[in-house]
């Protein structure tokens, strides 16, 4: 019997739920806040750790997938049918260049299948799952070998709180955000890129001058939760510290908050 086959006769209990969007998880603003993406090639993956993925089938179940999938269906029939004549192909690091499949995960979720291998992901999430079944001994559970994946490290603390302080723009405060590459390894099929996000903040509530200050993640934090609990009011506490920084130090710039 088929994989195919297999999978409409006796379809694994997990076949009922529904893919994941990758664009749900990972959304454009995260750029911004990406600390670090470990990026590693010729990957093993447990199937079972996919949940979704870009495009294509996200929001059928893994069963419409296989046996109706609503994306070019013809590609979905070849899948099954090249596995059929060559099953090794998924566990022996053939799933390189053009045939690789990319896999992106957030924070240490999931994967998703991203930018690649849409239709080859659902053919071995059920090939695992269906040898893993057979099995006469059960070992270890099959896992691919040659996928592409990638880890992104978001600072989701960072860009809640620069979503929240967006309601102040209107208000005295500015904010422009700057990403960059910090730092970039490489070893044997793992490279992993380091980024930095600075906030040049601009607070003009104390005066038509403004006082501004570019911040590192840790700092824009302190300031972002300060900021917040007096909802953006100027504290009697901290326009003191204004003109007594001004007056007695001289200091006309950076920010006013508990550093």
């Amino acid at each position: 019997m088929s994989l195919f086959e297999k999978i409409q006769s006796d379809p694994p209990s997990w076949a009922g739920e529904k893919i994941a969007s990758w664009e749900d998880v990972f959304t454009d603003e995260m750029a911004n806040f990406v600390v670090r993406e470990t990026v590693e090639r010729g990957a093993y993956v447990d199937m079972r750790d996919v949940i979704g993925q870009s495009g294509h089938y996200e929001g059928q179940t893994w069963l419409e997938a296989a046996v109706s999938p609503r994306y070019k269906p013809s590609k979905m029939t070849r899948a099954f049918a090249m596995y059929e004549k060559n099953p090794d192909y998924y566990f022996n690091g053939q799933l390189v260049g053009d045939d690789c499949i990319v896999l992106s995960s957030l924070n240490g979720s999931g994967w998703y299948t991203d930018s690649g291998g849409n239709h080859r992901t659902v053919v071995a999430k059920f090939a695992c799952d269906s040898l893993f079944r057979d099995a006469k001994v059960k070992g270890e559970y099959p896992r691919i070998h040659g996928a592409l994946t990638r880890k992104y490290e978001v600072d989701l603390e960072s860009k809640a709180l620069y979503g929240e302080l967006l309601k102040f723009a209107g208000k005295g405060i500015s904010i422009l955000l700057e990403h960059s590459e910090s730092s970039k390894t490489t070893s044997v099929g793992v490279t992993v890129t380091a980024y930095e996000t600075t906030f040049q903040v601009s607070d003009f509530r104390f005066n038509s001058a403004g006082r501004s200050q570019k911040l590192g993640a840790a700092q824009f934090r302190k300031f972002a939760r300060h900021l917040l609990a007096s909802d953006g009011k100027v504290s009697g506490w901290d326009r003191l510290r204004h003109l007594w920084k001004g007056a007695v130090r001289g200091e006309f710039d950076g920010l006013i908050y508990p550093e």
